[in-house]
């Protein structure tokens, strides 16, 4: 798809056709199946890469502009990734979009009076939150979740690593359920997702806490993001305990070190329960 260059005429007549906004940036319905997303003046556009980074006490870089840091610490390779909502992330994520079979990337940048401001992407209508799946029945709930899982894996296999998959309970999650039971991922582009030319230890392990955070969302209704006290432990082993779930299992939970792998095994043993 080319690039939209939008006017700021063209960008006002668009401006009542918005139907959502996140940290990022408000969406725009324009065409069928095409959304605008409009990234917020106050976040910076440029690739923050290029510009000199201030590092605290603990080797995290700090932006020039804000308070706002990275969560990860400074590490061999880091230069290898494409940032936040740089220009050239959404070109790359295109030239991505030629090994992803599963997902869909942004579809093409998009620029107002000739600055970059954002990008277009698909529009997934007759889509609900993926947390309707709660409702449903555990087969259909667990054939979801690996379906889910699949396509987080092909996108990590490719050095694209999502973020916010599964937050705070129940919130707002980067992965909606369609009409035809089909899970997507949404918000492949600005903070939400990184991508890189090689593999990133550190940004796989984040991936892999997001999404499992969100399958224990949907397939038991218990939030892992928030366990912060022995109270809260417990809690969460005794509702598993309550589903059967093998010790085995639920440390692994805890440790936040559930792999791919990991996952496959889970679900053979949660389809025998």
């Amino acid at each position: 798809m080319d690039p939209v260059y939008l006017t700021i005429k063209d960008y006002k007549k668009i401006k009542d056709k918005k139907i959502n906004e996140g940290k990022d940036g408000a969406i725009y319905r324009v065409q069928n199946q095409i959304l605008y997303k409009i990234y917020h003046e106050t976040m910076p556009t440029e690739n923050v890469l290029e510009r000199k980074e201030l590092l605290d006490a603990e080797g995290v870089k700090i932006y020039q502009k804000g308070d706002m840091k990275t969560f990860f610490p400074v590490t061999e390779g880091l230069e290898k990734f494409v940032r936040f909502r740089a220009e050239d992330m959404i070109f790359f994520a295109m030239q991505k979009q030629k090994e992803i079979e599963l997902s869909t990337l942004p579809l093409a940048p998009l620029y107002i009076e000739n600055r970059f401001k954002g990008c277009v992407i698909k529009d997934f209508k007759r889509s609900s939150s993926i947390y309707i799946t709660q409702k449903l029945p555990m087969a259909i709930r667990l054939k979801i979740a690996k379906r889910l899982l699949k396509k987080v894996k092909e996108l990590t296999d490719h050095y694209i690593y999502p973020r916010d998959l599964g937050g705070k309970p129940y919130s707002k999650s980067n992965a909606l359920l369609t009409f035809l039971i089909e899970p997507e991922l949404i918000d492949l582009d600005g903070r939400s997702c990184y991508y890189a030319e090689e593999e990133i230890p550190l940004f796989l392990k984040e991936t892999l806490f997001s999404v499992q955070v969100l399958l224990l969302e949907i397939l038991f209704s218990i939030p892992l993001f928030e366990i912060y006290t022995p109270e809260e432990k417990l809690e969460f082993m005794y509702h598993l305990q309550e589903q059967r779930i093998p010790d085995y299992y639920i440390d692994a939970f805890l440790s936040k070190s559930f792999t791919y792998e990991d996952w496959e095994e889970f679900f053979l043993v949660l389809k025998k329960l």
